[in-house]
């Protein structure tokens, strides 16, 4: 995207994406990464060299909102990814990729942006001339979903859920009911989604992904939890040196077939 006004900069932003991709012919399935709340890219540099490896075109992408923690990011980091897949779409075959079979990965705040944007992401439009992508706004969702330890509520009480939407549940109603994932569940029903967490998290508890995969399951979305006994650091699940980063990458890739073979 171009450069744009932004909370952590007084300049503006400039989002990017490093792209991984295999060395031979495709067509390769394309996936998009993001990480999440206060992180880099780097989180994910890991998981997305392992899923291009596998086999796949893999943008890993930035978003506004999240450097510092303490910032507005609502909607902007919605209809930042959303142009993110749009721009992945438009651009994978350059690399080999096929834009028309895209999975969405996301780590902890990214989980709740990638949540949104799986979702809803065609109704989060960017500014008019940021989005370097000549796709319809119905391309911003993606066929799957994975949320890796990914957050899938917002609290009223939480001053940086306030800051990251821009007020008060009181003050701003209206954009709390449309920042909240479970306002959007029902829409994008072809989605396949994929949750992954660990039960001792140090940071998030079991119920962000318990809560989410109930409603999808409900709503009778196609949706697969794993829950997992090992990893103590919020960060291990991304790591493909251990066995639970590589249920990660093993998750993601049983999506990345459910979409092909879909």
């Amino acid at each position: 995207m171009s450069r744009q006004a932004c909370g952590e900069f007084a300049r503006g932003c400039v989002n990017r994406a490093d792209v991984y991709f295999p060395s031979n012919h495709g067509p390769w399935p394309v996936i998009v990464t993001i990480h999440g709340r206060p992180r880099t890219q780097r989180d994910m540099a890991e998981i997305a060299r392992a899923l291009a490896a596998k086999g796949a075109v893999v943008y890993n992408v930035d978003y506004r909102g999240v450097r510092p923690a303490y910032t507005k990011g609502f909607p902007e980091s919605i209809s930042d990814v959303a142009c993110a897949i749009r721009y992945a779409r438009s651009t994978a075959h350059r690399y080999g990729g096929d834009g028309e079979e895209v999975v969405l990965v996301g780590h902890s705040q990214g989980g709740y942006v990638g949540t949104m944007v799986a979702l809803a992401g065609d109704t989060f439009r960017s500014q008019r001339g940021t989005c370097r992508a000549r796709r319809p706004m119905k391309d911003s969702l993606p066929e799957g979903f994975v949320s890796v330890a990914g957050v899938s509520g917002i609290h009223p009480t939480y001053r940086i859920d306030q800051v990251f939407l821009g007020g008060t549940q009181t003050r701003i109603p209206a954009v709390w009911r449309r920042a909240t994932v479970y306002t959007h569940v029902g829409r994008n029903r072809k989605l396949k989604v994929g949750i992954i967490f660990e039960r001792r998290d140090p940071y998030l508890g079991v119920g962000h992904a318990t809560s989410l995969y109930t409603a999808l399951k409900r709503a009778r979305y196609d949706v697969r939890m794993v829950l997992l006994d090992q990893g103590t650091t919020h960060f291990d699940i991304l790591d493909t040196d251990l066995t639970i980063g590589r249920q990660t990458v093993a998750l993601v890739w049983r999506i990345v077939r459910k979409v092909k073979d879909s």
